[in-house]
């Protein structure tokens, strides 16, 4: 299949599959070049998956293998006034780093089996390496005293060259069972990741010595169990938990030689070592009860956790100096509740739920810093519903609300939004099959509040504005072709959907902003 699109998008797809006896094998490619909606958003990106399986007396199993690599143009946020830059948000499509740059390339094989060990017992044995490898460019564009978008004036300022493998054993048990003369299924097993992470930072591409080189090893090893129990034919009853190892080393080799600034810091460049371990545990308990035909009641608690990963660790590393680099992020974690209930009656679908979050060191991004850092203890509650209803056999209509309160419990800011959480947020939709499979259409249209800002935890700048967009698509099938025309954003709203406030400037900030009308055809054709 083919698409083409605004802004020069064009992309190419191909997927194949073959059966024979107890083996079957498929393939899928795909291509894509876009020019993007703003200067310096260029996008170029290639994807291929194989997969092998077996299935046969008792046994499946499969082998994949996947690689990808992407280059993309990074434009920036453009700021709402002209007091370091010359152009504005009021220029959407501009760009204030026009030669800033991010490409990846991975490589991924991961392989499979499961085994029917008794009537009711499944060990299923996955095991996998993926290797990511990541580089990207920035430069300087104030060539003192003036500012310029030439590539003789722009000088490079940091060069990223990181390299990371993940290998992972992850066998479990699927088990059905009898206890106490009631069903029950446990799901249990062990995983076992590691995580190498080498990533070299230079001034430019041409510097034979990195500024800094850090270094991680991540080791993560658990046991876990789930199990749940249908004690009464309409209740089922789950419980689970977790326990898990975590060992962190960590380091950064700082050259004072390759590094222009040396000596102008005010704090040290060079973060301390790592050599950390850690317990952690999850653990889960709910209830589903089928209160009749039409109506299910839910609920559920748990204590959950989170390991910081390489990336975050390093963040941006120490490319200004303004606040000491910590590899040692603490794990954030949480226990939260949930209950709701579900409804089916006839052509309608409905859910309905409601939260409650506490949190510990959260991990965020502060782009004041470059860093990530964990935050003062937060809190997330809301609720959240979705619908769906079949008018007739040809129109559907489904649609959800959302309502999210997230704030600082503890700390300086406590009591506070924090950023980039909309209290309100929904979508609604229509699928009218006007012609059954030969002209459908699709319409949605999706909503959202204002939202504090990236770096605003004292809550003082201006927010991002609420906004609604609305798709439209219609398609069909012929036979073996299938074929769409989607209109993206087709009330032409001006908008954007992420924005970092200035630590220090009332009122300024810079902004992302997002394309306006866009449109998409695709064309395929499916071969015997």
């Amino acid at each position: 299949e083919g698409l083409i699109g605004s802004y020069g998008y064009e992309e190419g797809r191909l997927s194949a599959g073959k059966s024979f006896g107890p083996w079957s094998v498929s393939a899928f490619g795909n291509a894509v070049a876009s020019s993007g909606y703003r200067q310096n958003s260029t996008l170029v990106q290639q994807n291929l998956i194989a997969n092998l399986n077996y299935k046969d007396n008792g046994w499946t199993g499969y082998l994949n293998v996947g690689t990808d690599s992407q280059r993309q143009g990074l434009p920036a946020g453009l700021p709402n006034l002209p007091l370091v830059y010359p152009i504005t948000l009021s220029d959407p499509r501009a760009s204030v780093t026009p030669f800033d740059w991010g490409g990846k390339k991975d490589f991924n094989i991961t392989a499979g089996i499961t085994h029917t060990l008794a009537p009711g017992v499944d060990l299923i044995v996955d095991g996998g390496v993926r290797r990511k490898f990541q580089r990207s460019e920035f430069f300087n564009y104030f060539n003192t005293p003036t500012f310029s978008f030439d590539t003789i004036s722009a000088i490079p300022a940091n060069y990223l060259n990181t390299g990371m493998t993940t290998s992972s054993v992850t066998p479990r048990l699927d088990v059905t069972h009898q206890l106490f003369g009631v069903p029950n299924r446990l799901l249990t097993g062990i995983d076992f990741y590691n995580t190498g992470y080498a990533s070299d930072r230079y001034q430019s591409p041409s510097a034979n010595t990195p500024i800094h080189r850090y270094d991680i090893t991540q080791t993560t090893a658990a046991v876990y169990g789930m199990n749940t129990t249908s004690v009464l034919p309409n209740l089922d009853i789950s419980v689970g938990g977790r326990l898990q190892r975590n060992l962190v080393e960590a380091t950064d080799t700082y050259h004072a030689s390759a590094d222009p600034n040396a000596g102008f810091y005010v704090v040290n460049p060079q973060a301390p070592p790592v050599d950390t371990g850690e317990w952690q545990y999850a653990a889960h308990v709910g209830v589903d009860y089928r209160a009749t035909q039409a109506l299910t009641l839910f609920a559920r608690a748990a204590r959950a956790f989170r390991l910081p990963n390489a990336d975050e660790r390093v963040g941006a590393g120490n490319p200004f100096g303004v606040m000491p680099l910590s590899l040692d992020l603490k794990t954030q974690t949480s226990y939260d509740a949930e209950g709701g209930f579900r409804l089916h009656w006839d052509r309608f679908d409905f859910e309905s739920s409601v939260y409650q979050m506490e949190l510990k060191n959260e991990i965020h991004f502060i782009p004041a810093l470059f860093l990530d850092v964990n935050l003062d203890p937060t809190e997330r509650r809301g609720w959240e519903s979705s619908a769906r209803v079949q008018i007739t056999d040809n129109i559907r209509l489904r649609g959800g609300l959302a309502y999210t309160r997230a704030v600082f419990r503890e700390g300086p800011f406590a009591g506070k939004d924090i950023p980039l959480v909309s209290r309100w947020s929904g979508n609604a939709g229509l699928t009218w099959d006007i012609v059954k499979k030969l002209l459908v259409l699709d319409v949605t249209a999706r909503f959202w509040g204002d939202r504090r800002m990236d770096n605003d935890q004292a809550n003082v700048q201006p927010v991002i504005p609420a906004n609604a967009t609305v798709d439209v698509k219609i398609g069909g099938e012929y036979g073996q072709l299938f074929w769409s025309v989607t209109a993206q954003n087709v009330l032409d709203v001006n908008y954007f959907d992420y924005a970092i406030a200035s630590a220090t400037t009332a009122g300024y900030f810079t902004g992302y902003p997002q394309p306006g009308r866009t449109f998409m055809a695709r064309l395929g054709v499916n071969l015997p």
